[in-house]
């Protein structure tokens, strides 16, 4: 009626086509391709009052595959008040030195704490386009039918390396440092984005070539001014409003306001 189990692994090793995170708790399904090294040491007790355990994860360095891309020497050591359920305790950290998304994202950290069917982000920060992104605190719930909401806040992103990466980089020539807020919800009906707006930092230079909009068709002569301004424009200001739209498709709404400034004087 009364005993203590302990579990001692200083050296499980993760690779693709071996061992993967998923084989150990279905928790860990979405961590896929890991290829790494972690130790865990824990105690499980039981007596005729109930059970109970505690653990300590200790991430070495683990590359794993996320819907971004793959995420490069992730490094935590996370404290476990419970294993049945897992609870962590409060304000576990973890780093992650790159992901290999469209973008790339370096150093990331995150402050968390995780519990039975919900994961808590205190804080988080990263390093993305020559600016950096943060997390606002939000509540994650791990259950198939719930939602969750949150707010991303962007500091001085560089839109000459945004728009370089885009499928319009070809035609499109910006510079300028941008800021705002980003809120999103993800669930069920899949991700979403409602009412960001951000905003240029001063002065910046667009550069639009006009078959962007014209596709080679013939054009008015006030839609050509506006285009021929386009190709040229000295950015006094520029706002922009980003939502989701159907078929998970991105809307961004651009209010800019400038010059025509060619290279040469017309």
């Amino acid at each position: 009626g009364a005993g203590k189990a302990v579990i001692d692994a200083p050296a499980l090793l993760f690779a693709t086509g071996g061992l993967q995170p998923v084989d150990l708790s279905p928790l860990l399904v979405s961590l896929v391709n890991a290829n790494g090294k972690v130790r865990f040491a824990g105690t499980l007790a039981w007596t005729h009052d109930g059970v109970t355990s505690n653990g300590l994860l200790t991430v070495d360095s683990l590359d794993f595959k996320t819907p971004l891309g793959v995420a490069h020497s992730v490094h935590s050591t996370i404290a476990l008040a419970s294993l049945l359920p897992p609870v962590t305790e409060d304000g576990q950290h973890l780093d992650i030195s790159r992901v290999d998304a469209v973008l790339p994202i370096t150093g990331l950290e995150m402050t968390f704490a995780a519990g039975p069917g919900s994961i808590h982000i205190e804080a988080t920060r990263t390093d993305i386009a020559s600016g950096s992104a943060s997390l606002a605190p939000i509540t994650i719930e791990l259950a198939n039918t719930a939602s969750s909401t949150g707010v991303v806040r962007l500091a001085k992103l560089d839109l000459a390396q945004i728009v370089a990466a885009s499928n319009i980089g070809d035609q499109v020539k910006i510079t300028g440092l941008v800021s705002g807020t980003v809120p999103f919800s993800f669930g069920p009906a899949g991700f979403r984005i409602a009412d960001g707006h951000v905003e240029l930092a001063g002065p910046g230079r667009l550069e639009i070539d006009r078959t962007l909009w014209t596709k080679g068709a013939a054009v008015s002569s006030m839609q050509d001014l506006a285009y021929q301004a386009l190709e040229h424009l000295a950015v006094d200001s520029l706002s922009a409003n980003i939502n989701s739209v159907a078929g998970g498709r991105l809307q961004i709404v651009f209010h800019i306001k400038g010059e025509n400034d060619p290279p040469k004087p017309e």
